[in-house]
């Protein structure tokens, strides 16, 4: 029954962080959703997507007046949760189907072209599976919501250009560096964005030297992502041996001078430096770029990477749109037509 497919949900554009936070289901409420959504006789079949940024209640209906009792079941789920249906949008059709293509290809994500959602969308089926809640429907529309997912992230580069603080700045590193396997990062501060920065590198096989004048709290940030610690007095020595360091604490004066720096780079042999200044004021003088195989940025210039990554991966992403609204409509066509669809397009054990 294609055309009782639909979609009820609400996004990072439709209700705040607070309200979301509200209505944010568990994967063990999520199943529990999905079984109520099934004994109820409203859904023939039924899938959950519950993230940080979204729910969503996709399936058959098998009544056409049950949105408003989906909502108030969801609602009842969250633990009795009262559910505004003006925040709340609802696709029927070839419509859902087209939104849960641009769901699964991060296209509908609040960054566009992040990776995670498409993990979630699949644990969503394989749960909807194990529930009794995919048949015919919903086994089709799902496997071919992966399979332009894939389509989308081999055919643009929406997923690829880097558009955080963290992920530009290992960017930059992997460029001026190469492989970060095995490279060694210095890391001065221990807030926030020194823990994103850190993260990033280590999940690229970075090593860790961690320093902050608190030391308690760069043991936290060490406890959480490995590495080694140095008292504040002794980081700057470490400086003839490693590959980069990143800036990020609230020093009102700078950390790092241009002639220590310049007596740092001779013991070095002008091996190459990243500096990375994400600290404002400034942790490291501007005149550091004059320096020989000193490669430096502050937090303006890796914001500018950052406009100029988000503003092409609006290009791309139009490319990604066509390429989901063309599969929507050929799926859409051969399911209505009652011929059977090619490949994978023929349902699938979950």
């Amino acid at each position: 029954m294609p055309n009782r497919f639909f979609v009820l949900g609400a996004n990072h554009r439709t209700l705040d962080i607070s309200l979301r936070g509200g209505l944010s289901l568990s994967p063990e409420k999520q199943e529990e959703l999905l079984c109520v959504l099934l004994a109820s006789g409203l859904m023939a079949e039924a899938a959950v997507l519950s993230t940080c940024n979204r729910i969503e209640v996709y399936g058959t209906l098998l009544e056409s007046t049950g949105q408003q009792r989906v909502l108030e079941l969801l609602g009842l789920t969250a633990g009795g949760v009262t559910v505004d249906p003006s925040r709340f949008y609802a696709y029927r059709g070839r419509r859902a189907l087209a939104h849960l293509f641009r769901v699964a290809s991060s296209l509908d994500s609040q960054i566009v072209g992040e990776t995670q959602i498409l993990g979630q969308v699949k644990e969503s089926y394989r749960r909807s599976c194990q529930s009794g809640g995919a048949a015919k429907c919903l086994n089709i529309f799902f496997q071919k919501s992966f399979q332009v997912a894939k389509k989308v992230r081999s055919e643009t580069n929406i997923a690829f250009l880097p558009v955080s603080t963290g992920s530009c700045a290992t960017a930059l590193a992997q460029k001026i560096l190469g492989d970060l396997e095995g490279r060694r990062l210095l890391v001065v501060g221990a807030g926030s964005i020194a823990e994103t920065v850190a993260r990033h590198f280590s999940k690229r096989g970075a090593e860790l030297t961690l320093t902050n004048r608190t030391r308690r709290r760069a043991e936290i940030l060490c406890a959480k992502l490995g590495g080694q610690i140095v008292d504040f007095e002794q980081w700057r020595p470490l400086l003839v041996a490693v590959e980069a360091v990143v800036f990020a604490t609230q020093s009102p004066y700078p950390l790092l001078t241009s002639k220590t720096l310049s007596e740092i780079m001779r013991l070095r042999r002008n091996d190459p430096l990243l500096v990375l200044d994400l600290s404002v004021p400034l942790n490291v003088e501007p005149e550091i770029d004059r320096l020989e195989s000193v490669f430096s940025y502050d937090l303006d210039q890796i914001q500018g990477l950052i406009t100029a990554n988000q503003t092409a991966r609006v290009a791309e992403a139009e490319e990604a749109e066509r390429i989901v609204e063309r599969a929507a409509n050929l799926v859409w066509n051969k399911v209505t037509s009652n011929r059977t669809p090619s490949g994978a397009l023929i349902p699938q054990p979950c």
